[in-house]
């Protein structure tokens, strides 16, 4: 009995809805160049500040490392969400429209300009600036989560 659990366990493939498959196989061809490099302006749109307050915080500037800092207009006391932008290291940045609605958005380095391990390197870098008290004291950073792609 086991072993035919098993068996259909297996026979069951995933698959991606049709729509889902076909927006990848053209993505493909309008980001990805044939030299390697990608294309990532295409549909990267910018959009203003939200009602919310916001400041773009420098941690580096010789690598124009930085992050977006969002913060709601009450004083509440709230957790810090570290939001390391979708695009796999490659598309978008904090001021992208995906990525807009976070407390702390990070800049980090983009492939494939800049290969791996430096936008980890980026991350450490921002999270250690954090103890520099650049964060409003609504910030608890008792409470910080990360999240990301």
């Amino acid at each position: 009995m086991g072993d035919e659990d098993d068996n259909n366990h297996r026979s069951r493939t995933l698959t991606r809805p049709l729509m889902m498959r076909l927006k990848f196989f053209i993505g493909s061809f309008l980001f990805y160049r044939s030299d390697g490099t990608i294309n990532r302006r295409l549909l990267d749109p910018k959009i203003p500040a939200s009602p919310v307050s916001f400041s773009d915080i420098s941690v580096d500037p010789s690598r124009d490392l930085w992050f977006r800092l969002f913060v709601p207009s009450h004083s509440q006391r709230l957790p810090l969400l570290v939001y390391f932008h979708g695009g796999g290291f490659s598309f978008f940045s904090p001021d992208s429209k995906p990525c807009h609605d976070l407390c702390l958005s990070l800049a980090a380095a983009v492939a494939p300009e800049h290969r791996c391990p430096s936008q980890y390197h980026d991350a450490f870098d921002a999270l250690r600036f954090l103890n520099n008290e650049v964060l409003p004291p609504s910030i608890d950073l008792q409470r910080c989560f990360l999240a990301g792609i």
